[in-house]
């Protein structure tokens, strides 16, 4: 961390100055240089849990404020398809926002493990919110928006595993626009080979197409097999 190696510098460049001829004070300084580091990084360790806490919370009440059930259920013929969603385009703003904030308050500090930990619960927040809702053809360019926007604002983390979640959400938006004949195809290429299948099989039964009522689609038994069980979401959806 910058404010420990700061201290570090500190004690290095000004306290142990002229130091060598008097051991018995510099072993005194040393142990309280390493007092001092410890309550710093107590501090900002505190610090950073204590931001990640606020923008978890944050991004959980705009994703279950702002979220429509036909968010990605759009028509052939509707404008929307043409923007994020009203949902994403809040969540972005206040990401934006706080990290402008945090950046400002603190611009010295090497924040990359925050960063880290904010995009990927972010994404994990925004899959689950996926795995929920019903999408259309039409509404998978709705989420492809989606996508592009998270892409702009995660993006400025400048987090290698935060990109490459992003990567593959990408990827999952294909899985609500190709035709049912093209899945077993498409989930065998690029980095859905190493996804979950179960988490492969939670997208695609939100596509639009997946049932009608408690009726599957034919295609979903020579996608996934008679034998495959059953997700939690699907329990969720024959609940209610």
């Amino acid at each position: 961390m910058d404010a420990t190696r700061q201290l570090h510098q500190h004690h290095k460049d000004v306290i142990y100055v002229g130091m060598d001829s008097l051991p018995t004070l510099k072993t005194i300084t040393l142990e309280t240089r390493r007092s001092h580091v410890k309550q710093v990084e107590e501090v900002v360790g505190s610090v950073l849990r204590k931001t990640m806490d606020f923008f978890t919370a944050g991004c959980e009440k705009i994703i279950f404020n702002k979220k429509a059930k036909d968010d990605y259920f759009v028509r052939e013929d509707s404008p929307l398809a043409m923007e994020a969603s009203k949902m994403v385009k809040t969540l972005c703003a206040f990401i934006k926002e706080e990290h402008d904030v945090v950046v400002s308050c603190l611009p010295n500090m090497d924040m990359s493990v925050l960063w880290k930990a904010v995009g990927l619960t972010t994404l994990m927040l925004f899959n689950d919110h996926l795995k929920r809702t019903k999408i259309t053809v039409t509404g998978a360019f709705v989420l492809a928006n989606d996508v592009n926007m998270l892409t702009r604002t995660l993006g400025a983390f400048n987090s290698s595993p935060v990109d490459l979640a992003l990567e593959d959400l990408r990827e999952v938006c294909n899985l609500f626009i190709v035709p049912p004949s093209n899945l077993s195809s498409l989930m065998e290429t690029g980095r859905m080979v190493n996804m979950a299948r179960s988490d492969l099989r939670e997208f695609v039964c939100q596509r639009a197409d997946f049932s009608q009522g408690s009726v599957k689609a034919t295609w979903v038994k020579d996608l996934f097999g008679v034998d495959e069980p059953i997700t939690s979401h699907e329990k969720e959806l024959k609940l209610g």
